[in-house]
């Protein structure tokens, strides 16, 4: 069974508290997960206003190239990403699917959006 790391500040750390995931069918451990505590989550909390700054100030084409390789990576996952939605939220394979493909949208409008004037506004109900 695969251990989970927890993400902070770039870096990826298996924790020595864990929560087991579950699947709801059958109630079988699929994964563990690193549980985050306060000292990770300050830890967390100041590696974000480290980078704020600097995020603030990232030109549109970079934020647009950095929401395209997120959903490029979500696309090249999502058979797997389905597969997993489907055993932890007991989901049907269909809708999992619809699931990890409106993620994959909503990160390609967010892309698109990068390159707009800004105050302009989009309503997200059309996605």
């Amino acid at each position: 069974m695969k251990t989970y790391p927890v993400c902070i500040g770039g870096n990826f750390k298996v924790l020595p508290n864990t929560f087991e995931v579950n699947n709801p069918f059958d109630g079988q451990v699929i994964a563990c997960c690193s549980l985050a505590g306060q000292k990770e989550l300050e830890d967390a909390i100041t590696a974000a206003q480290g980078v704020e700054k600097e995020l603030a100030n990232l030109p549109s084409y970079k934020r647009e190239e950095i929401l395209k390789g997120i959903a490029q990576g979500l696309t090249n996952e999502r058979e797997q990403l389905a597969n997993l939605l489907a055993q932890e939220a007991a989901k049907p394979l269909k809708f999992a699917f619809g699931e990890v493909d409106r993620a994959i949208q909503t990160y390609l409008i967010a892309a698109e959006e990068c390159k707009r004037l800004p105050s302009e506004y989009l309503k997200l109900d059309w996605t």
